[in-house]
């Protein structure tokens, strides 16, 4: 598991406040679709088993990450590329003759990546490299991109938690939709924002404080 219990508890709360904030056109209990604001453009979090990922459209053109930016890890496999490079690297088996290998890359989440600060650098080549790690395993799979003011991450979670095996929460400007299987945090079914009968989001509002202090 890449998040601590308190950093994967913190994304069920986010799931649960855009189900709560939203306003649902059509909800079924596992899907539906509804409106929300405009700002940001585009924000997601989406789950599938083990794998979490989000994205959104909130980073700044040209920060400190460059324009374009990814951070990979699968298993004992590293990558890194950014550009504009906040320095040019080059490095054959680890042994950098200009700038130094790449530090831990800066994250928002609390995402595991020490792995790329222990790293070895098969190359790397002005702004772009490959690297091995001994850390295979917790996490398997992390990472996060960047392409201009859009950024997403990836990582590994429990494979059926509060959010489900399947959970799918995105909106692109004022259109929002959701799916989850199994339902365990829903609006539940119903139309035009009104629920008949399955909203789970109140619930878990209430029981959420007590969750986190367990």
């Amino acid at each position: 598991m890449a998040l601590s219990v308190s950093d994967d508890a913190k994304i069920t709360e986010d799931t649960n406040q855009f189900l709560r904030e939203t306003c649902w056109v059509v909800s079924c209990c596992c899907f539906g679709t509804g409106c929300s604001g405009c700002v940001p453009f585009v924000k997601g979090r989406n789950k599938c088993c083990c794998l979490q990922s989000s994205s959104s459209s909130e980073e700044d053109f040209c920060g400190p990450m460059g324009c374009i930016m990814d951070a990979s890890k699968c298993l004992c496999c590293l990558s890194h590329s950014q550009f504009p490079p906040e320095q040019f690297r080059l490095g054959l088996c680890n042994i950098f003759c200009l700038g130094s290998a790449p530090s831990t890359p800066a994250d928002r989440d609390s995402l595991d990546l020490s792995a790329f600060s222990e790293a070895f650098w098969c190359y790397y080549c002005c702004c772009e490299g490959l690297g091995l790690t001994g850390k295979v395993m917790n996490p398997m799979i992390s990472g996060q991109s960047k392409l201009c003011c859009c950024f997403s991450k990836h990582f590994t979670t429990d494979c059926c938690g509060p959010r489900g095996c399947i959970s799918v929460n995105q909106k692109t400007f004022c259109c929002a939709m959701y799916k989850q299987c199994p339902p365990t945090l829903t609006p539940g079914i119903g139309c035009c924002n009104m629920m008949i009968c399955g909203d789970s989001r109140e619930t878990y509002a209430r029981n959420a404080p007590v969750q986190q202090r367990m």
